[in-house]
């Protein structure tokens, strides 16, 4: 009976690994694919088929250096969509292509001058290169269906294309590595308030270098819950120790580094984490507390970031004047008033705490 038991947990094993190794290489036939597609690309470029009848445009590139490109998961599996666009055509739509059966074929060309918005995993591409005023209809990749865009409503749902992710062709000298970077930070989703949701793995390896209980725990990437604030949208931290802090549509507001300060005065079992600026100057100061059946949360004057938004629950938090309710899962109710005062080196936010 053993040895029968021991056989079958062999063979399970072995059938996993096979499996395993049968999506590795279809990720890496994927890439290869890819790069092969760019490498010899002024060979057959992709030409315009939207703009020739009106204004007899093919969109044919001059040379590779204005050739721009970014890989992207636009439909729900996990095989990424090439974006490229001729940057010195006149029109210069969004050619989408998808890698299937070992081809790479064109799936669609969307949108001009460069500029696309996308629903990542959902298949949703705007037509035109701005978010609508109006309803119009929005274009479902791979098929001939449309559904409606509702301003107002939508406009989160969208992740502009060329963003943060861009190459140009010209400057790429190892193509397949290029590719499998793009590939590890595309964005699979976003947040209710529009941050790009990634793969945070990348920030992840080796040992956490930040101190304090909660080091380990640190290192991801920390989405604002908070809907009405002008913080950063999404804050990257490294097992390094430092941190990059992106605004709403992906600008860099601030890099630096992370020290570990001390106990919290309000969060249970919350310490505080000192976010510098590269300079050494203040940037902001987090507090950081475990969240009970989730895991943890970053508190800045009541504004709060979680990671994993997929597993988000519904956590309120409030402005009443100048006092924050935030409503949290470990078992208590932080109120934060937030005072603005001015010291020598500029504006500075203070927290006065009230129970």
């Amino acid at each position: 009976m053993k040895k029968r038991n021991l056989k079958s947990l062999f063979s399970i094993f072995i059938s996993a690994v096979f499996v395993m190794g049968l999506a590795a290489n279809r990720q890496d036939e994927e890439i290869k694919a890819y790069a092969e597609f760019l490498s010899d690309y002024m060979d057959h470029p992709a030409v315009s088929t939207l703009y020739k009848d009106d204004f007899g445009e093919t969109d044919k590139p001059v040379d590779k250096s204005c050739v721009y490109f970014e890989l992207i998961y636009l439909d729900d599996d996990d095989t990424c969509e090439l974006a490229i666009a001729n940057g010195d055509c006149p029109w210069h739509p969004i050619h989408v292509f998808s890698y299937s059966d070992g081809k790479v074929e064109q799936g669609g060309e969307y949108s001009m001058y460069g500029q696309m918005y996308y629903s990542p995993k959902k298949s949703y591409v705007l037509p035109m290169y701005y978010l609508p005023a109006m309803e119009t209809d929005i274009d479902i990749y791979g098929t001939d269906k449309t559904i409606t865009f509702k301003p107002g409503v939508d406009e989160n749902a969208f992740l502009r294309l060329f963003d943060n992710n861009v190459a140009l062709l010209s400057e790429v000298k190892d193509l397949e590595a290029e590719l499998n970077r793009m590939k590890e930070v595309a964005p699979i989703g976003i947040t209710p308030i529009g941050a790009p949701i990634t793969d945070d793995s990348y920030l992840k390896e080796g040992k956490s270098k930040i101190e304090g209980e909660y080091g380990e725990e640190l290192p991801g990437i920390w989405y604002r819950f908070t809907e009405e604030s002008d913080l950063p949208t999404w804050i990257e931290v490294d097992t390094n120790g430092t941190f990059t802090a992106h605004a709403f549509d992906g600008y860099v507001e601030a890099t630096g580094y992370i020290n570990y300060y001390g106990d919290s005065p309000i969060l249970k079992n919350g310490y505080i984490y000192n976010f510098k600026n590269s300079d050494g100057t203040e940037y902001m100061d987090f507090e950081m507390a475990p969240v009970k059946d989730y895991g943890y949360m970053l508190d800045y004057c009541g504004i709060i970031y979680y990671k994993n938004p997929e597993k988000w629950d519904v956590i309120g938090a409030s402005p009443d004047e100048d006092i924050w309710y935030v409503a949290c899962k470990n078992d208590h109710t932080v109120k934060a008033r937030c005072q603005l005062r001015s010291d020598a080196s500029g504006d500075t936010y203070f927290k006065e705490y009230v129970r």
